[in-house]
């Protein structure tokens, strides 16, 4: 039996080909679930959910770079202030492999924000036309054409983390693919990290008709789960909150589901105002992130996170 965290069998990736009855199923079944409350709802009661600080010196360039929602650019700040010193210092040389990589370009920015690592795989179910450049051009990346359920026969012997960005919101047996992860990792006894970002309930208004699902606390504490009896550590941590919310609300979701276009942004003031929406938002442990980051640590000789 395959697990998955929700009971739906729809992803909202596939809608357009869907009757409009099952577009109501699908939205009904993640309003349902993101309502589904654990027994001690309240954040302060889990000691491993912490707050990702940022600072104005972290979103000093964030205009630089290219246009993202607020997630995103929340997510590309976790990734780039992550203690990569730490973690080689932890378990040597780093050996991803990125499920639902996409096309691939995470590479280049774990690269750039580890200061080189030794390895990269990427998998995804659908073949990416960036894939044979980024292989020709960088030696430690290579990509492998597999389903999520075939992790465990996609990772390197030596592979020491694993990671997802905006992916197993897609994968219809989540749980399945962690339980993959679990049964290489006591196979292998490697000192092994997972980072996974996935996004929070409020992107099924955000987005609307994207993949299966999204995470709620209840969610998250079924993969916890899994790894209960192990010899692991959790993080959790909320990213963004209502303000971010509320921007992306206006600045994209509305413009694209309303309009049915997007309107063109002033790149100077959208990126003014999410500074500041950031900046409220991490005042305090958001009740209503606009994503999550969980940090699996298994096997480890030090806590490092």
């Amino acid at each position: 039996m395959q697990l998955k965290s929700s009971i739906n069998h729809i992803s909202g990736d596939n809608l357009r080909e869907l009757l409009p009855l099952k577009w109501i199923y699908w939205l009904l079944i993640n309003i349902f679930n993101n309502n589904l409350r654990p027994k001690k709802p309240d954040f302060n009661k889990y000691k491993f959910i912490e707050k990702f600080k940022i600072s104005s010196t972290d979103l000093k360039n964030i205009e630089k770079k290219e246009f993202s929602s607020p997630s995103r650019v929340l997510c590309n700040l976790f990734w780039e202030k992550i203690n990569w010193e730490n973690v080689k210092n932890e378990i040597g040389e780093l050996n991803i492999l990125d499920t639902g990589c996409g096309d691939g370009t995470y590479s280049l920015k774990l690269n750039r924000y580890a200061k080189g690592i030794n390895s990269y795989r990427g998998i995804d179910l659908i073949k990416n036309k960036k894939w044979s450049k980024l292989t020709q051009e960088h030696s430690f990346i290579d990509f492998k054409n597999q389903t999520y359920l075939n992790v465990c026969k996609s990772a390197k012997s030596k592979t020491n983390i694993f990671i997802s960005q905006s992916a197993i919101e897609h994968f219809q047996y989540d749980l399945q693919y962690f339980q993959e992860i679990k049964k290489f990792i006591n196979a292998s006894k490697n000192n092994t990290i997972q980072i996974h970002l996935f996004p929070s309930p409020a992107c099924l208004w955000l987005y609307l008709f994207h993949g299966f699902r999204q995470y709620n606390l209840n969610s998250i504490l079924k993969i916890l789960k899994i790894y209960k009896n192990e010899n692991c550590y959790f993080k959790i941590y909320p990213l963004g909150g209502t303000n971010c919310n509320l921007q992306h609300f206006k600045s994209i979701s509305i413009p694209h589901f309303i309009l049915r276009d997007f309107i063109k942004l002033n790149k100077k003031n959208y990126f003014k105002n999410l500074k500041k929406n950031i900046l409220k938002d991490n005042e305090l442990l958001p009740l209503n992130p606009s994503f999550y980051a969980l940090i699996i640590h298994s096997n480890f000789k030090n806590k490092i996170f």
